[in-house]
């Protein structure tokens, strides 16, 4: 203490503030403060400011003021260096308000203020959050005849960059040359900066390639906003573009620029990329840190790696990285949506032992890691843990634990929760809504999940084509296929798009009751509710379900003839599709058998639609069996019943041959290569009949 108070005798004030400030705290700032005070007899002004300086540089600016107030007392004027240092001690206090009213009492002082005292204001309302307040100063300057500078526009860009006012920074860096003031780092990284915050990268990008044009030169901020701009707006590639021209340009990537570069590259779904950055910062002579770790787990859990994040977490104490809860949240995270429940409670679990308290994230996570593993149980337990750990239930936290009751099959649960978001202070959002309609869908209760749907208006929620589709499957699952249809035709009137899954709920709610005409009609109107760049296209789902429409409906025609129109569609007939076809080729090959019992005798027509119902349906061996009936009733089988016994087995005789089959070969397989025996194997006397 006695050092520094030397110090300041011999008015080396700004030197005992910086060895206070780096030494022993801010306590000895203010007591050098005090003696500033003590010293004002003297009537030193050069003292006072140098106190006024060391207070600010301690962050002390109640004790800045103090100085100040004694200056005032003195009955002198406080000189405009005095109140310079004032307004900046007040900002980098962040109290704004009090270095704008030191700046309007300079004029009760007559002292004029200069291009230091609007700069330190506007700094001020920069680390205050007022970018419009720093604007305003700004603008005052030339009503006061003081020319702004680079510290005065760059002050201003840097407000107007954390008031995410991009458009406002831009312009601000645009005027510069027009004050006859040169643009500095400062200024553009500043404005780089600004437009990464604003989600425009190229913008980022254009000032970054400007720098050179107005001689000034990158350092580290320019290039590691680019890189932050690049990584926010997905440009994973221009990221690491940017990251490899630093060497040269003669700048040296730190903690910052990999970061952002894995962090890109996560985003990307570049994890690979984004670990084999994070291996080459030792190289580079760059050493990890949290948020660098913290980068490369998030890109693992992005990529569903959940094993390489758990590795990365467990490497963090070995490379002396203590990891924060950030870190364990994206590990948790990767384990969620990996399907590792088990393994997200343990890291859950080993959070406090860790010294890191678990946070809403956390246990949101958590929740959502045992909803997907089914256990409903759990979710409800760490729900109900929250509270005790002191972290608040959000919408995110009871949607997770409605969701995992409504996967479990509890949705008398899965709507207590809900009714129960109210009482917590949690307004219910369209993914709780969504989430309970969901659980009655799932529980076959139909009618509660329309109630809920009709809800949601009420509680100013506006449903989305998730509560849409969640009503409908659920009148689907009931049987209630007006209502289905009912809901697909509210929800263009709700200014929701219907989308396959919309449109395939809706067939299937007409297929199981019987309405296959309605059905199809469904499947046509899908082309036609494109929305531009969306598009609404029948899958295999859609298919299948009005191939199965028309099989009930016992249209089997037409089911076989959607499956044959499948491949046009560019859809793949999976086994669901054929399922419902061949359902409905046991309905043709039934009507062929019921023929003769009812007086009327089958001729070629007849087994012509049979084989040819076969052979769409890709049951060959029913196809090729229908020649011994053909015989039976004494018929002679013409070329066109061989061309459709020919197209049913050409499939399994290339098989069966080993290479491509002509159709002579597979003409002579079908006259000669069925004997009696396995005829009357592949043909029984009584065709079953069609599934009901």
């Amino acid at each position: 203490m006695l050092l520094l108070d030397r110090l300041a005798e011999r008015g080396g004030w700004g030197r005992a503030a910086v060895a206070s400030n780096g030494s022993r705290g801010w306590l000895l700032a203010v007591h050098l403060a005090q003696n500033a005070v003590n010293a004002a007899k003297s009537g030193n002004e050069k003292a006072f400011r140098e106190a006024i300086v060391a207070c600010g540089t301690a962050r002390q600016w109640q004790a800045a003021l103090q100085v100040l107030s004694s200056i005032f007392s003195s009955s002198k004027a406080p000189s405009v260096y005095s109140f310079n240092a004032a307004i900046t001690a007040c900002g980098r206090g962040f109290m704004w308000q009090q270095s704008l009213a030191l700046l309007l009492r300079m004029e009760t002082f007559q002292t004029q203020p200069d291009v230091v005292s609007y700069s330190a204001g506007i700094s001020a309302c920069e680390k205050g959050g007022e970018w419009q307040m720093a604007l305003l100063v700004l603008s005052q300057m030339s009503a006061a005849q003081v020319v702004p500078d680079q510290i005065s526009f760059s002050a201003g860009i840097s407000a107007c960059e954390k008031g995410g006012e991009w458009q406002m920074a831009l312009y601000l860096l645009s005027q510069i040359p027009a004050a006859q003031v040169v643009p500095d780092q400062i200024s553009f990284s500043a404005g780089i900066s600004a437009c990464e915050k604003g989600g425009e990268w190229q913008m980022a990008l254009l000032l970054l390639s400007q720098m050179p044009l107005a001689e000034v030169v990158p350092n580290e901020f320019s290039f590691n906003a680019g890189i932050s701009a690049c990584e926010k707006g997905g440009e994973w590639k221009m990221a690491l573009y940017l990251l490899s021209q630093m060497p040269a340009a003669r700048v040296v990537p730190d903690e910052v620029s990999f970061s952002a570069g894995i962090s890109a590259c996560g985003k990307g779904g570049e994890w690979q990329m984004a670990l084999y950055l994070l291996s080459q910062m030792p190289a580079a002579g760059v050493v990890p840190n949290v948020i660098s770790f913290n980068a490369g787990i998030s890109a693992c859990e992005k990529g569903d790696e959940w094993q390489m994040a758990l590795f990365l977490l467990s490497q963090m104490p070995g490379a002396g990285v203590v990891p924060n809860v950030i870190s364990f949240n994206a590990g948790i995270s990767a384990c969620e949506k990996g399907g590792k429940w088990q393994m997200a409670l343990y890291l859950l679990s080993r959070m406090p032992l860790a010294g890191v308290v678990p946070d809403e994230i956390s246990f949101n996570a958590g929740i959502s890691a045992c909803a997907k593993g089914g256990e409903w149980k759990m979710a409800l337990y760490l729900l109900s843990q929250m509270p005790a750990a002191r972290v608040v239930p959000d919408e995110v936290s009871f949607s997770a634990g409605i969701s995992a009751c409504g996967k479990g099959g509890e949705w008398q649960m899965a709507l207590y929760l809900l009714s129960q978001m109210p009482a917590a202070g949690v307004v219910p959002n369209v993914i709780s809504f969504n989430a309970g309609i969901s659980a009655c869908e799932k529980g076959d209760e139909w009618q509660m999940a329309l109630f809920l749907l009709s809800q949601m208006p009420g509680a100013g929620v506006v449903p989305n084509v998730i509560s849409f589709n969640a009503g409908i499957s659920a009148c689907e699952k009931g049987g209630k296929w007006q209502m289905a249809l009912y809901l697909l035709s509210r929800m263009p009137l709700a200014g929701v798009v219907p989308d396959e899954i919309s449109f395939n709920a809706g067939i299937s709610a007409c297929a199981k009751g019987g309405e296959w005409k309605m059905a199809l009609y469904l499947l046509s109107q899908m082309p036609a509710a494109r929305v531009v760049p969306d598009e609404v296209v029948p899958d295999q789902i859609s298919f299948s379900a009005g191939i199965s429409a028309c099989e009930k409906g016992g249209e089997w025609q037409m089911a076989l003839f959607l499956l044959s129109q499948m491949p046009a569609a560019r859809v793949v007939p999976n086994e669901f599709s054929f399922n419902a076809g061949i359902s409905a080729c046991e309905t043709a090959l039934y009507l062929l058998s019921q023929m003769p019992a009812a007086g009327v005798v089958p001729d070629e027509i007849s087994f012509g639609a049979g084989i040819k119902s076969c052979g769409t349906a890709r049951i060959w061996e029913m196809a090729l069996s229908l020649f011994a009936p053909i015989r039976g009733n004494q018929l002679q089988p013409a070329a066109a019943l061989y061309g459709q016994a020919i197209g049913a087995t050409w499939p399994v005789a290339r098989q069966q041959l080993g290479k491509t089959p002509t159709e002579e070969s597979i003409l002579f397989e079908v006259i000669t290569g069925i004997d009696a025996g396995r005829l009357r194997a592949l043909y029984p006397s009584s065709p079953a009949a069609p599934r009901q």
